[in-house]
């Protein structure tokens, strides 16, 4: 960002430094342009990161303008739900993928209103030992149980993703290749963090446990509710977006 014109009172020849104010939030400096007091350019000025100006010489009782630039570091910003997706693998064998913005293997289910992610938690078993001497339960961490996303949306028969997530709602765990299918969750882009190819996207596989249309109302749209349980026979690959 710009910033405004500093002022240096020139205290006379010679060596010497001036630290510059620093602006808050600020993470470096740029020199820009150094003039006199009767508008000539002085050489020889430099700056440094930290904003110490360096003035190898000097016109004595001179007032010297410095105009200068620093780079404001970003901070962590939420994100918009609104352009987040969710794919469902195209082979049940193969997980989608994305890279530069792209996603390989998934077919994308379209008309979603919400999606709510799992609630993932250990499960536990008591250890408590007859001689605990301060009588409150002691425990063991077992298994992570990996819970389920909550899909709610507008129900489009035409939409191949959504027929997709129907079709894997009706595939029972003993058919040929199980029930378990890979899904690809994409977020909307962080801008402010410098993403501007793609979000942070995760790899999950999942059981389609539910799947239910909603209440039909004249002038209102067909809901409609699904429930995917997650499975770890495919490990979850959390990607950080770019």
């Amino acid at each position: 960002m710009q910033m405004p014109v500093y002022e240096v009172q020139v205290p006379g020849s010679g060596p010497y430094t001036v630290q510059l104010p620093t602006a808050p939030g600020a993470s470096g400096y740029a020199l820009v342009s150094v003039e006199g007091a009767g508008g000539a350019a002085i050489a020889g000025f430099s700056v440094s990161s930290g904003g110490l100006l360096t003035c190898p010489s000097g016109e004595a009782g001179a007032t010297v303008w410095v105009t200068y630039t620093a780079t404001v570091a970003t901070s962590a910003q939420p994100v918009l739900g609104l352009g987040t997706k969710i794919y469902i693998a195209t082979s049940q064998a193969v997980a989608p993928s994305i890279s530069a913005g792209t996603v390989t293997g998934g077919t994308e289910i379209n008309g979603l209103s919400d999606i709510e992610p799992p609630q993932p938690k250990w499960g536990k078993d008591k250890v408590t030992p007859l001689n605990s001497a301060n009588g409150i339960e002691r425990y063991l961490k077992t298994l992570i149980e990996g819970g389920a996303f909550k899909l709610t949306g507008f129900w489009e028969s035409a939409d191949p993703g959504q027929a997709a997530l129907y079709a894997a709602y009706l595939t029972p765990s003993n058919s040929p290749n199980g029930s378990v299918y890979p899904f690809l969750l994409v977020a909307n882009k962080n801008q402010h963090a410098g993403q501007s190819v793609q979000g942070d996207s995760q790899v999950v596989g999942c059981h389609v446990t539910e799947f239910a249309w909603g209440k039909a109302e004249p002038g209102k749209p067909i809901p409609f509710t699904c429930s995917l349980e997650v499975d770890g026979s495919v490990d979850p690959v959390y990607t950080q977006g770019s």
